[in-house]
C-alpha cells in the first residue's frame, strides 16, 4: 500500500520509525510537509501565517495514497483535522489514521471528528502494519491491539498493545523522509532517542498520562543498548553531513553504568558535539565529567520550581534545592553550555516564588536560565490537580482534551499574565545585571516597568555569541542553530502549499 504522512513542525522521530517498519513490510511511504512558519513553537504571528491545510491536502492527494496518516501533538490537532476534512471532501473513502501523543491520551475525543477513521493508541510499530493489512483486505480491525475505530455509528476500542520491550529490535528511523524535504532537519543536528518513557512521572508531562494509560503493559522506561545507539550513529554519520547530535530522551543520565559505557564508546567511535536533557537528582560531578569526556556541548537542566513542597506534592518531582545548586556548579566548571528550565504559572505558585526564582538565577549563574509557561496537556495529573483546586473548569478541561487552542508552552501556554511576563523578562535581563541591582529591582517592584512581550530571543542570542567568543562553548544549540533557523525560513517561505 502507499502510505502518505502529513506533518508540520519539526522532524518526527515517530514517523521516521513507522516509515522504516512499513517499508520493511513492503509498503511505499511518502511525506507531505507543510511548514507553519509564523504559527510555530517559538513564533505566533498568526496574521502572517497562510492557511496551509488545503494545500497540504491537495499535495497528499496528488501522491495517490491508499492511506493518509498523521502523528499529532495537541497544538497541531486542529490543523490536522482541517487537513483531514479537506481530504475527505475530495476523497470521502480515503482511510485516515491519527496517532501520536494527543490521540493516545484522548482517543475518544479524537474520534469525535468524523474525518478520523482510526486512532492508533501508543507505539505504532506493531499496530499500524496490522491495521494496514486489514484495510487492504477490506476487513474491520477487530482484535488489532491499540486501534480505536468506527463500526457504523459506534466507536470501538480494542485492547492496548503491550509496550515494546526490546528497543534494539526496531529498525533505525527513516531519516531520508525528512532529509529529502529539508536537509537541515537531519544535518542541522541529527536527532535520536536512546530510550522510551521516562524514569520520572512529572505531573505536567505527557509521561504522567502515558504511565496511567499503559499501566500493566510492560516496563514503562526502556533503554537501547549502547552498541545499538552507536550503530545507528555510525550508519547515519556515513550517510549524512551532520556535525552535531541531539539526544531527545526525557532524561539522559539516569543510569550511571549505561552512561559510563556510552561515554567511552561515543568518544572513540562518534566524537561529535551533542545535546541532552538532565535532572538535578541525576547529575553529579562524575556524570558531568562523563558527559564532557564524551563530547557533550549543551544540556538542558530541568528545575521548574524552587518550592520543594510544590515540586513534591504538585509536580511529583524528586530532588532538592541543594542538588539544583550543586548541579549548576558542576556544569559551570565544565565546557558544557548549560540551559536551565523553569515553569511559570504552576498551580499554587505565587509572585513571591517567581521573584525568588529571579533572585536565584541572578545568584547562581548559568549560561542561560530559561523560562517556559505552563501548558496543560490532556490526561496529565496536573490537569486533575488544577480542576480540583478550581484553576480549571470542566469547560476548560474539555477544550484541553479537544485540543481546541493553540497554546505552545514557549509563548504563553495557559499561564500568561502581565506580572509573570515582566518577571520573566527580568530573569532574562538578570544574565547581564549585577545581583545587587536585581535584588533592588525586585524589592521596589521596578520590574513592573518592563514590557510584557518576550525579551528571550535577543538575550539568548547574545548569551550564545558571548559564550562562543569568550568561553569556548562553540556548539550551544539543542537542535537548530541560528543559521539553521534562517535557512529553514529561506527554504520554505516560497514553498508553502497554496
Amino acid at each position: 500500500m502507499k502510505v502518505v504522512f502529513v506533518h508540520t513542525g519539526m522532524e518526527s522521530l515517530g514517523i521516521g520509525y513507522l516509515s522504516s517498519v512499513l517499508k520493511l513490510k513492503g509498503h511505499s511511504v511518502e511525506l507531505v510537509y507543510a511548514p507553519m512558519l509564523f504559527r510555530s513553537f517559538r513564533f505566533d504571528l498568526s496574521f502572517l501565517q497562510k492557511d496551509v491545510s488545503s494545500g497540504a491536502a491537495r499535495e497528499a492527494l496528488r501522491r495517490r495514497p491508499d492511506v493518509v496518516c498523521f502523528s499529532v501533538e495537541s497544538d497541531h490537532f486542529p490543523w490536522a483535522c482541517q487537513v483531514a476534512a479537506s481530504l475527505k471532501k475530495d476523497a470521502p473513502d480515503l482511510p485516515i489514521v491519527f496517532g501520536g501523543i494527543h490521540p493516545t491520551c484522548v482517543p475518544d475525543e479524537v474520534m469525535r471528528d468524523p474525518c478520523v477513521d482510526y486512532v492508533c493508541v501508543g507505539e505504532g510499530e506493531g499496530t499500524l502494519p496490522e491495521l494496514l493489512e486489514r484495510i487492504e483486505a477490506g476487513r474491520p480491525p477487530d482484535g488489532v491491539e491499540g486501534v480505536v475505530y468506527r463500526d457504523g455509528g459506534r466507536v470501538l476500542r480494542n485492547p492496548l498493545r503491550p509496550l515494546i520491550s526490546d528497543l534494539d529490535g526496531l529498525p533505525f528511523p527513516d531519516k531520508d523522509l525528512f532529509f529529502d524535504v529539508f536537509d537541515a532537519f537531519v544535518n542541522g543536528a541529527y536527532t535520536i532517542v536512546t530510550s522510551r518513557g521516562c524514569p520520572n512521572r512529572c505531573a505536567y508531562c505527557h509521561n504522567s498520562a502515558q504511565r496511567r494509560i499503559f499501566e500493566g503493559k510492560g516496563h514503562y522506561f526502556r533503554r537501547r543498548s549502547v552498541a545499538n545507539v552507536i550503530a545507528e550513529l555510525k550508519a547515519a554519520k556515513a550517510r549524512y553531513a551532520f556535525k552535531r547530535i541531539s539526544f531527545c530522551d526525557d532524561l539522559f543520565t539516569s543510569d550511571l553504568a549505561w552512561l559510563e559505557e556510552f561515554s567511552q564508546s561515543y568518544r572513540t567511535e562518534i566524537g561529535l558535539p551533542f545535546y541532552c536533557a538532565v535532572h538535578p537528582a541525576c547529575i553529579d560531578r562524575r556524570r558531568v565529567e562523563l558527559l564532557e569526556e564524551a563530547g557533550c556541548s549543551v544540556v538542558n537542566l530541568g528545575i521548574q520550581t524552587l518550592s520543594e513542597t510544590l515540586r513534591r506534592d504538585s509536580l511529583s518531582r524528586g530532588g532538592s534545592n541543594k542538588q539544583i545548586v550543586e548541579a549548576i556548579e558542576a556544569f559551570r566548571e565544565s565546557r558544557i553550555f548549560l540551559f536551565t528550565n523553569f515553569i511559570f504559572g504552576l498551580p499554587g505558585q505565587d509572585l513571591a516564588e517567581l521573584e525568588s526564582i529571579v533572585e536565584f538565577c541572578a545568584r547562581h549563574r548559568a549560561d542561560f536560565h530559561d523560562v517556559n509557561w505552563l501548558r496543560y496537556y490532556p490526561g496529565t495529573r496536573i490537569v486533575d490537580l488544577a480542576l480540583l483546586s478550581g484553576i480549571l473548569s470542566d469547560e476548560m478541561v474539555a477544550r484541553i482534551n479537544a485540543g481546541s487552542d493553540f497554546k505552545p508552552y514557549a509563548h504563553g501556554g495557559h499561564a500568561f499574565s502581565s506580572r509573570r511576563a515582566q518577571l520573566r523578562n527580568l530573569l532574562f535581563l538578570s544574565h547581564f545585571l549585577p545581583l545587587r541591582l536585581v535584588r533592588l529591582i525586585l524589592r521596589v517592584g521596578a520590574y513592573r516597568l518592563l514590557p510584557e512581550f518576550s525579551l528571550r530571543t535577543p538575550v539568548v542570542v547574545c548569551r550564545i555569541f558571548l559564550k562562543r567568543l569568550f568561553f569556548g562553548k562553540s556548539q550551544p544549540y539543542p537542535n537548530f542553530s541560528i543559521s539553521d533557523i534562517a535557512r529553514y525560513y529561506l527554504h520554505f517561505i516560497k514553498r508553502v502549499p497554496a
